[in-house]
């Protein structure tokens, strides 16, 4: 939902709105710019759009991360295991456009048929670090994709 309202609330309304009118008025592109900028009282949190959950053997599937909030992202991470494992894997996510992250889940050589993941967000500030995660609870629950081998 977070780039698809941006599109067509920010985008394809200004251009729809510039080929009516020929040009824009000065007020549209101050008004764009401004509700572009962070929300500085914005909740800190992370939240991946979309989930992953059935995974051939072998194949890697990337997963989003968003982080909206008012305070610096210091860095996103994915974690992984195989399913019934203790031991978490931590991967850092890459920064691919305004406070979006990518990572690949990738089940490897996993023997189990469940992968669990989840994302963790670390915000900086002048109080100090703030982790955020999705799901909230995690590590306690995560999100789990089915591995089918064939």
């Amino acid at each position: 939902m977070h780039n698809k309202y941006e599109r067509l609330a920010l985008f394809r309304m200004r251009a729809s709105m510039k080929e009516y009118l020929g040009e824009l008025p000065p007020e549209v592109e101050s008004l764009f710019q401004e509700v572009r900028r962070p929300d500085p009282d914005a909740a800190l949190r992370v939240f991946v759009p979309t989930r992953p959950s059935l995974l051939a053997g072998g194949e890697a599937v990337r997963v989003f991360a968003v982080a909206p909030g008012g305070r610096e992202v210091a860095g996103v991470s994915l974690f992984t295991r195989a399913g019934g494992s203790e031991a978490w894997h931590a991967e850092p996510m890459d920064l691919v456009g305004r406070r979006t992250f990518v990572a690949e889940l990738r089940p490897g050589s996993n023997p189990s048929p469940l992968l669990d993941y989840y994302v963790e967000a670390e915000f900086a500030g002048p109080q100090g670090r703030v982790r955020s995660t999705t799901p909230l609870e995690a590590p306690g629950r995560c999100y789990v994709a089915t591995i089918v081998k064939g």
